[in-house]
């Protein structure tokens, strides 16, 4: 009977239904005195809860920053653009060297392998050419899937960094941030 009254009483307070409906009963001839279980004391919730209008209210004007997705496809198709949309210069700097490194070592190996093979057809006794074809074509392979880890990454760091750049300020509107000097490391 206790855990049932608890319960009514925990649906009751989160719905917002007024505390003197709680403990009604039926209307009967004799007069009933309130059970001391029942009664509650509604408070208004502290000031530091945001009101319910204020909830729908986006503290963060979302439109003016980049659209995640949008700029994750970005660095997918262009190096280090997405790094540029989010204003992150130095990994935009990084994206485009390492992609750029590993594509070069892709059609380097790419073209030596084939050379190679080549030469290995002319003569198939040589076989210091079949190995350096073997060789080539191994480091084409690595650079490939350098190249496509390269650009993952860089893709859904332009995704996290568009996602959180309307974090980036670390306050609480309406509380001073401390005095002092503040070091922080960006990439």
């Amino acid at each position: 009977m206790m855990v049932r009254k608890v319960l009514v009483l925990g649906l009751c307070v989160s719905l917002g239904i007024p505390a003197q409906t709680i403990g009604a009963q039926e209307p009967s001839a004799t007069p009933l005195k309130p059970d001391a279980d029942t009664t509650v004391q509604m408070t208004p919730p502290p000031s530091r809860f945001r009101s319910a209008e204020s909830v729908s209210k986006p503290i963060v004007d979302e439109s003016q920053w980049p659209n995640p997705t949008t700029t994750m496809f970005k660095s997918m198709l262009v190096p280090g653009w997405g790094q540029i949309t989010n204003e992150s210069y130095i990994k935009a700097a990084f994206a485009i060297g390492l992609e750029a490194w590993f594509l070069t070592g892709t059609l380097v190996n790419w073209g030596k392998a084939n050379e190679a093979l080549d030469r290995f057809r002319a003569d198939p006794g040589d076989l210091q050419a079949y190995n350096d074809y073997q060789y080539y074509w191994g480091n084409r392979s690595d650079f490939i899937w350098l190249l496509g880890l390269t650009v993952f990454v860089s893709m859904f760091d332009a995704y996290v960094d568009a996602h959180l750049r309307p974090y980036q300020e670390d306050t609480i509107p309406g509380v001073e941030p401390p005095k002092g000097i503040r070091l922080i490391f960006d990439f």
